[in-house]
């Protein structure tokens, strides 16, 4: 029986080879890798969804790319994932362009893990954001990623610009070289995508 799903599961791999769906073993266990695209109140984007065999609900469920805003206010979020052993790489970048002032610049990395089970859990991420854009003389801690805290005061409100952060963007902060490396990451990690299979 398990040759026989091995079996149809690479005859579907080739058949949708050129659709939004993709079939794989990860860990032992098949998966079917959809990316729905999306059009809501003025966003479009692509969600990237994994099911487990045939279950129907999706084991793991996020934005893979997102758009919003007119021309000369439009944020961005490009995205791109690997799949390694029994490990799922998601590299998230987030870019704005003219009068966005309030759209995040950045970068994200979230690794997951299929577990013995078939189970997917979220192993580590890292995340480097900028939520607005930088305002002078304003006490919002995003301002001490450029000038470092020097105050009680100063450090708390950083402190609680970064655990806003990571409770949004569900990662870990993080700064100065460990933050460029981030960055470095997700720019080849966007590099690598498989254009001819998902886009």
């Amino acid at each position: 029986m398990l040759k026989f799903l091995i079996t149809l599961l690479i005859l579907l791999t080739q058949i949708n080879a050129f659709t939004f769906d993709k079939y794989q073993l990860i860990n032992g266990y098949p998966f079917h890798i959809v990316q729905d695209s999306y059009d809501e109140y003025g966003d479009t984007g692509i969600m990237l969804k994994f099911y487990r065999g045939t279950e129907t609900e999706p084991l793991l469920n996020l934005v893979l790319e997102n758009k919003s805003g007119s021309c000369s206010s439009r944020s961005t979020q490009e995205g791109n994932f690997k799949i390694k052993d029994d490990t799922i790489i998601i590299y998230s970048h987030w870019k704005r362009k003219g009068r966005a002032y309030d759209s995040p610049i950045g970068d994200r990395i979230q690794i997951f893990k299929i577990d013995t089970n078939g189970k997917i859990k979220e192993k580590s991420g890292r995340v480097y954001i900028e939520k607005h854009t930088k305002i002078k003389d304003n006490s919002d801690g995003m301002n001490y990623l450029f000038t470092p805290p020097k105050t009680a005061k100063e450090k708390a409100l950083f402190a609680e610009y970064k655990k806003s952060v990571e409770r949004i963007f569900e990662a870990s902060f993080v700064v100065g070289k460990e933050a460029e490396e981030l960055s470095n990451e997700v720019y080849w990690g966007l590099q690598k995508k498989e254009k001819s299979t998902w886009h």
